[in-house]
């Protein structure tokens, strides 16, 4: 820009100084593993300030595996790690990256996931709530069942113990039709839990 001052030329060269570029990455605060199973544990933490979420994990410090990047700013971050090897130390580190590209990384972190899961469900079965007889081959069938892991994911049914029904999600009660005829009826349930445990009938 120029002009004339008094007679006297001058120029103006530059202009308002730009306001200073943000450099400052991102403070990380408690990341923690948690919900840690036999092959899964969630990772979570905070930032100071929206940012994106990554974690490395892996046998060592040298990690090995990375997490899909979470491109979504937010302040509080979770990351499931999955594919784990049970009763395995692993270490982990956790990094974020504010809207200015300012990437931030946790120190190590380590843990220990759970031992494989080998109990199967248990539970009992009633017929008709219990009622000692009935007249018709079509019979609603009672189940209760438990797990160690609080999870029952599938059931079996059987009228002899050798041929049963394709699996399919376990169900509190369940319509059923007994063999025909005329006598005492038995009917086998066997149900897994999701480690793919299987009870005994």
């Amino acid at each position: 820009m120029g002009g004339t001052l008094s007679g006297t030329s001058y120029t103006v060269r530059g202009g308002v100084p730009a306001a200073g570029a943000d450099t400052t990455p991102p403070t990380i605060t408690s990341p923690t593993a948690s919900n840690i199973t036999a092959t899964t544990a969630s990772v979570t933490w905070t930032t100071n300030e929206p940012a994106t979420s990554q974690v490395e994990y892996g046998l060592t410090t040298a990690y090995g595996s990375l997490t899909p990047l979470d491109a979504t700013l937010v302040t509080v971050h979770a990351v499931t790690l999955t594919g784990l090897s049970a009763s395995t130390l692993y270490h982990d580190r956790v990094s974020s990256k504010d809207a200015a590209g300012n990437l931030a990384t946790s120190a190590d972190l380590a843990f220990t996931t759970a031992a494989p899961d080998t109990t199967p469900p248990s539970g009992t079965i009633t017929l008709n709530g219990g009622t000692a007889a009935t007249n018709t081959s079509n019979v609603t069938l009672t189940l209760s069942a438990t797990d160690n892991s609080g999870t029952v994911s599938q059931m079996q049914l059987s009228n002899d113990n050798m041929t049963y029904a394709a699996p399919e999600p376990y169900a509190t009660t369940k319509g059923w039709t007994l063999t025909r005829g005329d006598g005492t009826k038995t009917v086998y349930v066997k149900c897994s839990d999701p480690s793919g445990n299987w009870s005994a009938p």
